[in-house]
């Protein structure tokens, strides 16, 4: 899990938003791990807000 989290937040880190937390392995599994989470709750809300009666 956290070679897919380091390659998430190394992915994360080439996007220029002014993270400065890019220079060791650990902390791109840190950023990656945060990225994927969001992304999750993204996906979520989207089919919590598409279909609330299957909740």
């Amino acid at each position: 899990m956290d070679g897919v989290a380091g390659f998430v937040g190394g992915l994360f880190c080439k996007v220029p938003l002014g993270i400065t937390q890019c220079a060791s392995g650990s902390e791109r599994v840190i950023i990656g791990r945060w990225v994927i989470v969001a992304a999750l709750a993204v996906i979520a809300s989207y089919f919590l807000m598409r279909n609330p009666r299957r909740a």
